[in-house]
């Protein structure tokens, strides 16, 4: 939600939390999210990253 209304700063919050949380799906889709935020603010290897930690969960949503 925070991302739609444009507070980055709050959604970036939102998403290093839920990435790094108990539910695993959820987690996956916020270091993809958080990986493309980062990359959109030049944040080449944190995006990277989040990307890789998105990737290696073995979830098949986090192709999307």
């Amino acid at each position: 939600m925070a991302d739609r209304i444009g507070d980055r700063d709050l959604a970036e919050f939102c998403y290093r939390e839920a990435a790094h949380g108990a539910v695993p799906h959820a987690a996956v889709q916020a270091a993809f999210r958080l990986g493309d935020m980062l990359r959109a603010r030049g944040d080449v290897a944190g995006a990277r990253a989040q990307f890789a930690a998105s990737a290696r969960s073995g979830d098949p949503e986090s192709r999307r």
